[in-house]
């Protein structure tokens, strides 16, 4: 991947994709027998079965072995970060995106589960709109997308599994920022359960699944058509979206900001919606959205006093910037945190700075 800019690394490239792709669709002749999953993963007994994992290999998979899924997956994982059209173009042509799919579906593998997810969401977050299509296509046919919304909320004790509900997020996150792909993400019988397992994770979830879940309902809520964005609604995603406009997290509290927008605009725009409105206010967001007039990033404070002027009414539209000079919870969450602040996933959500 560092010898990028030669003629020879892009043949090599396209030569290691190749076989990549042919370890993918490699069968395994002793079809019924018990693979060691020690190799890969240790799953727990009593989590055997649950949620589509678990248990031993199926009579009749002729799947490679789970170490083979595995390891090729980590090489078409490092090959597609790179976005390279050629890579994906290889994997497309090839079949082995249906046989990600398929495998992904079949397999009661928590880790070959995730590494092929990880995959996917590199191929739906990389590509051009149409191949974020496809994906989200052959994950609906093969029934990936049942399977994989089931596994947000699958409780055990593998060490895996925070994992893969952040690749199932990340997957979702990709296909949702399309509206095709949001359609497909919440159409029945599937939709429903998916929509209520992230608002799951919304409201309980540790932060950085719950941090994964929210960009997904953002973009769903951006993307969605009317009927699809109540549904959002009234699975009960706004409550926990604003109760993250009260964390330190930049990104995240802008991806709240823009679902909030989309709601309110709705309420606005469509005969029926202005009850998204007091679903809002209810959820406590004006409050929120008046203390972030005291954020020192100017783009989180700005969207924040326009959503009360534009949808929240004159009394909230018409407060008083605040002086940044006053101690406020902003100011006083920095000063504990001084030059001890860290960032990244490791950065405490709960202070406001």
């Amino acid at each position: 991947a560092d010898l990028r800019s030669t003629t020879a690394s892009n043949r090599a490239v396209e030569g290691l994709t190749m076989a990549l792709c042919v370890l993918l669709q490699t069968k395994n002749t002793e079809k019924g027998t018990t693979i060691n999953r020690t190799k890969v993963t240790n799953i727990d007994e009593s989590e055997q079965g649950k949620g589509g994992f678990g248990g031993d290999r199926a009579e009749g998979d002729d799947s490679p072995e789970p170490q083979i899924l595995v390891d090729a997956c980590h090489g078409l994982d490092l090959l597609t970060r790179a976005s390279d059209p050629l890579v994906i173009d290889i994997i497309i042509s090839t079949g082995a995106l249906n046989d990600l799919a398929h495998y992904a579906k079949g397999t009661d593998n928590i880790s070959v589960s995730t590494a092929m997810t990880r995959v996917l969401g590199n191929i739906s977050g990389a590509a051009a709109d149409s191949v974020t299509m496809q994906v989200a296509q052959v994950a609906e046919t093969n029934g990936l997308l049942s399977k994989l919304g089931a596994a947000l909320v699958l409780d055990g004790t593998d060490s895996h599994l925070p994992t893969l509900k952040k690749e199932v997020c990340w997957l979702f996150s990709n296909i949702a920022a399309s509206p095709t792909g949001s359609r497909i993400l919440v159409a029945k019988p599937h939709g429903p359960s998916i929509v209520a397992n992230l608002v799951d994770l919304l409201d309980q979830a540790t932060w950085h699944i719950k941090r994964e879940a929210l960009f997904v309902v953002s973009n769903l809520v951006m993307r969605l058509p009317s009927s699809g964005l109540r549904l959002v609604v009234d699975y009960g995603a706004v409550p926990p979206l604003c109760a993250i406009l009260t964390l330190n997290d930049a990104d995240a509290i802008a991806a709240v900001l823009r679902a909030l927008r989309s709601i309110l605009q709705l309420s606005v725009n469509e005969f029926g919606c202005e009850y998204l409105r007091g679903v809002v206010e209810q959820s406590g967001a004006v409050e929120h959205l008046v203390d972030l007039q005291a954020h020192p990033n100017e783009q989180i404070y700005t969207e924040a006093l326009e959503l009360l002027e534009k949808f929240l009414g004159d009394e909230e539209a018409n407060v008083d910037p605040v002086n940044m000079d006053e101690p406020n919870v902003f100011q006083k969450s920095a000063e504990k945190a001084s030059d001890a602040r860290i960032t990244g996933e490791n950065q405490n959500p709960n202070l406001m700075v």
